[in-house]
């Protein structure tokens, strides 16, 4: 079942970023935002959730997020490319999840994920790639190479510039329902694919 985690809006242009969990576990959770344009396009954010009990018996907490997939804002879609719109997901999405899981500004979470090329082959594309995770706050195990690893930590003030400001209360409580079938079987055949990206 697809669940409906959080949602805003902005008032600028009626853009909205909805992020829902697909595939829960007692340790492991499949995540997707997606910014929504006010023209109907969509770019999206895959992660997977990690968790990890205190001690044997006790609540368990966030211990890490990997970064599966960011599409819908690459070469092939250049009208949504270098606007700003892959920043403001990210950012605002991160900064929703160590709030929703009372992540303390002392208390480490990792960030880890992959540069994905797919088309978006040539140099220009790769720096471009390189230079938004890096201002995502993530340090990347090679600059100069097309597909890189890249960590970072949840807590992040720089990151949190992009953020969009909203009611993080709010946003909870109005986005905890499910998703409708058509969309909920979309959001899964994706995530089970590992569709490659288009930054």
């Amino acid at each position: 079942m697809v669940t409906a985690m959080a949602r805003w809006f902005t008032h600028k242009d009626s853009s909205q970023i909805q992020l829902v969990l697909i595939n829960k576990t007692p340790l492991i959770s499949t995540a997707s935002a997606i910014l929504t344009l006010a023209d109907g396009h969509k770019i999206t954010l895959d992660m997977t959730l990690k968790y990890a009990y205190h001690r044997r018996g006790e609540s368990k907490h966030l211990s890490s997020i990997h970064i599966d997939d960011l599409f819908g804002n690459g070469d092939t879609t250049p009208h949504y490319r270098n606007q700003g719109y892959g920043s403001s997901l990210v950012a605002t999405c991160l900064k929703f999840i160590r709030q929703h899981q009372r992540i303390s500004n002392n208390e480490a979470c990792e960030v880890t994920g992959k540069m994905v090329p797919c088309c978006d082959t040539s140099p220009h594309s790769s720096s471009r790639r390189a230079a938004f995770w890096q201002k995502m706050g993530m340090d990347l195990k090679s600059k100069h190479q097309a597909v890189s690893e890249f960590s970072g930590d949840l807590n992040d003030p720089q990151r949190d510039r992009y953020a969009w400001r909203t009611d993080w209360h709010s946003a909870i409580h109005s986005g905890s329902r499910t998703l409708n079938s058509c969309h909920s079987q979309e959001l899964n055949i994706r995530h089970q694919a590992h569709l490659p990206a288009n930054h």
